[in-house]
C-alpha cells in the first residue's frame, strides 16, 4: 500500500512541478499495477528472505554489513531498476524492443541516481534496523525514490517529443 500512496503523491508533485495540470490516470494505473503485483512482492522477498539468508548479520559484523550493502547496490539495485525500466517501458509501448531501448537509454542515469540515494539509507537500515522492519524502512524512503523514478521515466519521454 505504501507503493501506491507514494506513487500517487510523487506523481502529483512531478506533474505539478512540470507545469502539467492534467493527471494521467492510465499512467497511475500502470505504475500501481507494477508496484502491487510485481515489485512489492519481489522487494519483500528480497529484503526479508534473500538478504538475511545470504548475509547473517549476527556473524561478521561490519564486514558482513559492507558485503550485504555491496551486493544490494550491485546485483539488487541493478536488477530492480532494470525490471522497473523494462516493465514500465513495456506497459507504455507493448513492444519489447522499445522496452529494451528504454532500459538502454535510462539505466545509467537511474543507477547513478540510485547510488546517490540508497547506500547510506541501506547502510543504516541493514546495520541498525531489525529484519522484520527493514521492508517498512525501505518503503518510507521509497516515497521520495518513487518521485525520482517517475521523473526519470518521463523526463526522457518529454525530451524525445520536443
Amino acid at each position: 500500500m505504501e507503493w501506491e500512496i507514494g506513487y500517487a503523491r510523487s506523481y502529483s508533485m512531478v506533474t505539478t512541478s512540470a507545469g502539467n495540470q492534467k493527471y494521467d490516470y492510465i499512467r497511475t494505473t500502470k505504475f500501481i499495477t507494477f508496484g502491487t503485483f510485481l515489485l512489492c512482492p519481489l522487494m519483500h522477498a528480497y529484503t526479508a528472505k534473500l538478504l538475511p539468508a545470504l548475509f547473517d548479520m549476527s556473524k561478521g559484523g561490519r564486514i558482513t554489513l559492507v558485503k550485504k550493502l555491496l551486493f544490494d547496490q550491485t546485483i539488487g539495485a541493478s536488477s530492480f531498476n532494470a525490471l522497473f525500466l523494462v516493465a514500465l517501458g513495456f506497459m507504455d509501448t507493448f513492444d519489447i524492443k522499445k522496452s529494451l531501448a528504454n532500459l538502454k537509454e535510462r539505466f545509467v542515469p537511474t543507477m547513478l541516481m540510485n547510488w546517490g540515494y540508497w547506500p547510506l539509507i541501506n547502510y543504516f537500515n541493514f546495520g541498525k534496523v531489525p529484519v522484520e522492519y527493514q521492508v517498512l524502512v525501505m518503503n518510507v524512503f521509497a516515497l521520495l525514490w518513487n518521485a525520482a523514478m517517475s521523473y526519470i521515466q518521463n523526463v526522457f519521454k518529454k525530451s524525445k517529443t520536443t
